[in-house]
């Protein structure tokens, strides 16, 4: 069966190869770049008690670099790009080999000789080697933005896909500092649980302090009630890591913890336990 081929395939072939890779690499830096300066941004409103506004932050990048079920952010975008660039290799590839398989049975009849097959199609990673982006999961969860009130990822045990709305905290710079550490302390890391299993220690948390009767009625007063969450204080290695250093919190971390402080909450327990890759709420 014959193609009409009506592009220069080597020069697709060559750009999937090096400019493209190159291109992923200069973009994914820049937008780390400006993540960075959007969570500066968020640490400088957190001090002035302003969470509508770091919701706004938030939202807006989200909805401008998107996410993936792996990663949200520079690292979905850098998964997209990278299977639109394996998508463009396979079929230039695929092309040019039907396309010398056609030269090469015209040779053959005419000159009775026989010629080696083309190479077989390569595969090529066009995540650059030092990147610390993912591979897509066989069958990715659609992006959502954040303000549409759905958790994406995989969902922790009692938790829910769609958030409700319930009280916001407004915490001033060093309870907030204090209850990201605790929370990161707690919840999973992991990219597929880690903004379910977040914003639900941090739902936990809120729904002991709307109760009161865990400790009290504020964020802090419930985080370090006696005996309550290991999480806390600075016997524990991360809660310890992240009041001396906060940039090690995970910026997919650090938006669900906002997200419920600003009032949106996808589990009603008060309770959870761990099992080391993520948490059940209860």
């Amino acid at each position: 069966m014959s193609v009409n081929v009506e592009y220069d395939y080597d020069e697709v072939i060559n750009f999937c190869k090096s400019e493209g890779q190159n291109s992923i690499l200069d973009l994914s830096n820049d937008l780390n770049g400006l993540s960075d300066r959007m969570t500066l941004c968020q640490d400088s409103f957190h001090s002035k008690e302003n969470l509508l506004v770091i919701g706004e932050i938030y939202n807006a990048f989200s909805a401008i670099i998107g996410s993936s079920a792996t990663k949200s952010g520079v690292a979905g975008l850098n998964v997209e790009a990278a299977n639109i660039l394996n998508i463009c290799y396979a079929e230039a590839m695929n092309d040019k080999k039907i396309l010398e398989s056609e030269i090469i049975g015209q040779g053959n009849s005419v000159n009775g000789g026989i010629s080696e097959p083309s190479q077989p199609l390569e595969n090529i990673n066009v995540i650059p080697e030092n990147s610390q982006v993912q591979s897509p999961p066989p069958e990715p969860i659609p992006n959502q933005p954040a303000n549409t009130g759905q958790v994406l990822g995989t969902l922790s045990p009692g938790t829910t896909k769609e958030t409700y709305q319930a009280q916001a905290y407004n915490l001033d710079s060093e309870s907030y500092k204090t209850l990201c550490a605790t929370v990161y302390a707690e919840a999973s890391e992991l990219p597929d649980y880690i903004v379910s299993d977040s914003m639900g220690v941090t739902s936990a948390i809120c729904n002991r302090a709307d109760a009161g009767n865990w400790g009290g009625s504020t964020v802090i007063d419930v985080v370090s009630a006696s005996g309550q969450f290991s999480g806390y204080g600075y016997q524990n290695e991360k809660f310890a890591a992240a009041m001396n250093d906060p940039s090690v919190i995970p910026a997919e971390m650090r938006a669900a913890i906002d997200r419920v402080l600003a009032g949106e909450r996808n589990t009603t327990g008060v309770s959870f336990s761990g099992n080391g890759t993520y948490n059940s709420f209860r």
